[in-house]
This record gives C-alpha cells, sequence and structure tokens, in this order.
C-alpha cells in the first residue's frame, strides 16, 4: 500500500535522529556536574552532619569536616562546628574519619550531646567519646567508653546502642568491649555523669 510520508513523520524523524546525541549529552553534563561538585568542594565526600540543640537553645546542625586532606589520612585534622555558631568549633586530630552520633539530651539539662569513634585506619579498638557543650565549650560528659570493631558495628547498632539516658539521675547506661576468660564480649554498666575537660593531646 501507499504511505504518504507527512510533515510531522518528517518532524518526528528528524527528532528521532539527534536523541543519541541527546542522551550522549545529557550524560557527560551529569559526569561534568559530578566531578565539578567535588572539584569545587574537595570535602563533600567526607563531611557529616547531625542536628540538634547542642547549646540548650538554639536548633544547630552541626559539621564535621577535614581541614587538610593532602597529608597522610591518619593524620588528618578535623573540625567540627554549628553551622548557625551556637556552639565554639571543636578540633580533633589525627582520625582517619570522624562519623557523628546523635546522642540527645543524655543528663537531661536541655543539651543534645553527641558522640563520635576514635577511629583509626586499621583499628580494631578504639575509644568512643561523647561530648557535651557545657558553660561555653565543649567537655566529655563521660570517660571515653572502650569499644571492639564488629561489637560497635553491629551489637551497638553502629554507635547508636553505646550510652543510653538511665533511669537513674546523674547516671547513664553505657555497653563497652572487653575480653573476660579469653572471650570477646559486651559488658553493660552505669557510668555516672561527670562533664569534665578534654585532655590537649585526645583534641
Amino acid at each position: 500500500s501507499l504511505h504518504i510520508i507527512t510533515e510531522e513523520d518528517v518532524f518526528i524523524e528528524s527528532k528521532m535522529k539527534h536523541l543519541p546525541f541527546f542522551i550522549s549529552g545529557l550524560i557527560t553534563f551529569c559526569a561534568c556536574a559530578c566531578r565539578s561538585k567535588y572539584h569545587s568542594d574537595p570535602f563533600a565526600q567526607y563531611r557529616d552532619t547531625i542536628i540538634g540543640k547542642f547549646d540548650g537553645n538554639n536548633i544547630d546542625t552541626l559539621v564535621a569536616q577535614p581541614i587538610d586532606t593532602t597529608i597522610d589520612r591518619n593524620l588528618w585534622t578535623w573540625r567540627i562546628y554549628g553551622k548557625n555558631n551556637t556552639v565554639d568549633t571543636l578540633i580533633l586530630s589525627q582520625r582517619f574519619i570522624v562519623r557523628l552520633i546523635q546522642e540527645g539530651d543524655l543528663d537531661g539539662n536541655g543539651t543534645d550531646e553527641f558522640g563520635v569513634r576514635r577511629e583509626t585506619d586499621a583499628g580494631t579498638w578504639d575509644n568512643y567519646c561523647v561530648y557535651t557543650y557545657d558553660n561555653g565549650e565543649w567537655k566529655y560528659l563521660i570517660e571515653p567508653i572502650w569499644t571492639y570493631s564488629d561489637h560497635f558495628y553491629t551489637d551497638m547498632n553502629k554507635g547508636a546502642d553505646v550510652v543510653e539516658r538511665a533511669n537513674q539521675s546523674g547516671y547513664v547506661t553505657v555497653r563497652f568491649s572487653d575480653i573476660r576468660n579469653d572471650d570477646f564480649c559486651i559488658i553493660d554498666t552505669l557510668i555516672p555523669i561527670a562533664p569534665h575537660s578534654i585532655p590537649r593531646q585526645e583534641q
């Protein structure tokens, strides 16, 4: 049968011819955009954030990011700061990675606490530290907690279940790793809340 070619057929055919070029260009644009993002913001892939009332009054976003990524990663220094400047900047040195864990108000005084595990590249046993903003400065809420990597990332739910607010006033419930009778184990205990200055060598 005779098929009559209309102007619409010609229009559609011309568009279809250019479709592969359009898709190729779109992919190239997306790839360039992704590269441009990391090129313009080299810390984006390492940055971590949480939201809370860390000063007890104002909601703020806490940001953790490395200061200089050109040196050996195990020697990286990180800064933790509030986007809205509600708290002072906290500096943590010699950390392979910093991941912020929202702890909420553990001591019941209105300020939200957060935790960071002192990670090294090949670390198996590392301290988990809980930070609180007290009288205008960052302090440890309690003594650092000893954690074994397998416990921390599985049994302790990536750190979410290391510390909890206790029913007993002035205490928190803590889970820490230990070796007893030649076996790895997790111990549950109560620890008194005692905000204290962070030793300079641990910053």
